[in-house]
């Protein structure tokens, strides 16, 4: 087969790829030469990678300065002087009325959800000792009259020791869950009104008959007052003076013997500000 126009000769082929190879020594070789001597250092030092330096000079790290520590003064003296002792008053002239006793006038029918507690151990006091209950009761008059009801929210036992020349005040609660002799379980500031209608001396004597059952504390006499008569001992005494700060708004009857239940018998009381 002949070799057309376009297909190169063998010879001219290894021609170039001789000139091609030489070529290549050659740039070889002028670059060795160029970096071996001086100009080459300069060369090789352009195509070195950089190196960063730091231009700021590097400051001491802040040291922080110790917490304030206070230093303890001295310890306040009290400038106020303490009162001498109270003189107790004479020795009380209560005599004993006679040995209260138990009265349990019937048993109560039915199913109770809290059984019925024995009477408490009867508590043996010193012979010159007498037992008065201090009853404080939130009834009024109107009260009385119209037959509301009312609670006995302060229940307080003096025990008056002649001879030893000393009161003991012993405060019941309130609230305190007792068995109401011959009725059922209850408060005992209940029993005043419960033994009002039935029981042989009213209220009050049922609420000792009350606390001889549920303490064992023998009662021989008692004192009860309501608000009106607590308003009344305080202004015998002398009265209290009362700073008002701020002004208080009440609902007020606008005589005491009219009628409470009428809406138009009340107007709004204003206590201005001062000592009253």
């Amino acid at each position: 087969m002949l070799p057309s126009a376009h297909t190169p000769e063998p010879k001219r082929i290894r021609r170039i790829i001789a000139a091609v190879v030489a070529a290549a020594v050659v740039f070889t070789a002028i670059v060795w030469l160029a970096l071996s001597g001086p100009r080459g250092e300069a060369i090789a030092h352009l195509f070195a990678s950089p190196t960063l330096t730091s231009s700021r000079t590097p400051t001491p790290s802040i040291t922080p300065s110790p917490l304030y520590s206070p230093t303890p003064g001295p310890s306040p003296t009290p400038s106020v002087t303490p009162s001498a002792s109270l003189t107790p008053s004479a020795t009380p002239t209560a005599k004993r009325k006679g040995e209260p006793t138990l009265w349990i006038p019937f048993t109560p029918t039915g199913t109770l959800i809290t059984p019925i507690p024995p009477p408490a151990a009867r508590y043996q006091f010193d012979k010159g000792v007498v037992n008065i209950l201090l009853l404080g009761s939130d009834i009024g008059r109107h009260d009385i009259q119209a037959g509301a009801g009312y609670q006995t929210d302060t229940i307080i036992v003096a025990s008056v020791n002649k001879d030893a020349g000393y009161v003991t005040l012993l405060s019941i609660p309130r609230d305190l869950y007792v068995y109401l002799p011959g009725v059922k379980m209850g408060r005992i500031n209940t029993a005043d009104l419960v033994g009002k209608p039935f029981f042989p001396g009213g209220g009050p004597a049922y609420l000792e008959e009350t606390i001889l059952y549920n303490l064992g504390i023998p009662v021989d006499y008692y004192a009860r007052i309501n608000f009106d008569a607590f308003k009344e001992i305080v202004d015998t005494l002398g009265g209290i003076d009362v700073p008002v700060s701020c002004a208080i708004q009440d609902w007020r009857l606008k005589s005491p013997e009219l009628d409470p239940q009428n809406a138009d018998n009340w107007y709004l009381f204003t206590q201005a500000t001062g000592l009253i």
